[in-house]
Formats: C-alpha cells, sequence, structure tokens
C-alpha cells in the first residue's frame, strides 16, 4: 500500500523509504526512533503530510521545523488530521 502511494504522489526516494519503514501496526515510539534518526527536515515532512496517511503525518510532525509554518499551514494540518478515524 505504502508502495503505491510513494509512486502515485511521485515522492522522493527519501521520503519512499521511510515510508516503507512505517507499517499500519507501527507504535509511537517507534516513529519517535525513526524522527531521532532524521532530526529536523521541514522538506521531508511536507511531503509525509501529502500522503494523507495518519502515521506518515505523525512522523511529519515531528520532524518539521515549526519555524517554518505559518498560521495557515498549522490551520490546515489541524483540520487535515481531524478527518483521521479515531481508531487510528
Amino acid at each position: 500500500m505504502n508502495e503505491i502511494k510513494a509512486t502515485e504522489l511521485n515522492l522522493s526516494s527519501k521520503a519512499e523509504d521511510i515510508l516503507l519503514q512505517i507499517e499500519s501496526n507501527t507504535m509511537l515510539g517507534n516513529l519517535r526512533k525513526i524522527a531521532k534518526e532524521i532530526k529536523k527536515d521541514h522538506e521531508l515532512a511536507m511531503e509525509l503530510c501529502s500522503t494523507a496517511a495518519f502515521l506518515p503525518r505523525q512522523l511529519a510532525i515531528l520532524i518539521m521545523d515549526k519555524n517554518n509554518l505559518t498560521e495557515d499551514d498549522i490551520n490546515s494540518l489541524t483540520e487535515d488530521m481531524q478527518t483521521h478515524d479515531y481508531n487510528e
């Protein structure tokens, strides 16, 4: 599933590699480990947000540079995250 999305979205190879590491049962602690390895990477974070998948978006929040976000960006991200199912 992740490979199809990555291809459809024309993501960078780095984003594709990250998506392959994230599965539907990936725990938040594992996302934090991945984020710790990546550190801050705002461009990658925005790519992960574009997937519209819950876990990649959670990782994106951990690695994005908050100083690069506008108020409109924050509002948009908040609205998008609220569209996800509670079980996610």
